[in-house]
């Protein structure tokens, strides 16, 4: 008898570039759930440097990229082309200023989903941000407690 369960997000490409413990936790969930993450730290390892980033990078494809040279932000760039969820918690600006630009990945790419979760409150568009999110990936936010607000 096999016992091959189906899980809900097998088949999903993440590329997770969050620190400390927003973007990890919601890149950790979806490992969780099946989708294949591959998660990238700076060449200095992770900004917290705490025991919890076992727990927070279990189940995921761990590198390190120099997203500050030339040859770092092209091997970014290529996993994010292969990538359905590109996921990041620096300050707003921090990924444009390192030549990551979500908004032109988005236009060039419009199924990609790009998640920001900085770790401090930030103005945004939320009408925007729910537009953004496809239903299947409502019930995933959930119990991470990002609350996403749609147009009405």
């Amino acid at each position: 008898m096999s016992n091959k369960v189906q899980l809900p997000l097998n088949g999903v490409t993440v590329v997770d570039f969050g620190q400390q413990i927003a973007g990890p936790a919601v890149a950790m969930i979806m490992a969780d759930l099946g989708a294949t993450v591959v998660h990238v730290d700076p060449p200095t390892g992770p900004q917290w440097k705490h025991q919890a980033n076992a727990i927070l990078n279990r189940n995921k494809q761990c590198l390190t990229l120099d997203l500050k040279c030339p040859l770092g932000l092209v091997q970014a760039m290529d996993l994010i082309a292969k990538a359905d969820v590109v996921i990041e918690s620096f300050r707003p600006g921090v990924m444009q200023n390192l030549g990551i630009d979500f908004q032109a990945l988005r236009l060039a790419r419009p199924e990609l989903i790009t998640l920001s979760i900085p770790g401090f409150a930030v103005t945004m568009n939320c009408a925007v941000i729910g537009r953004r999110l496809k239903p299947l990936w409502l019930p995933l936010l959930a119990p991470t407690q990002i609350w996403v607000l749609t147009e009405s």
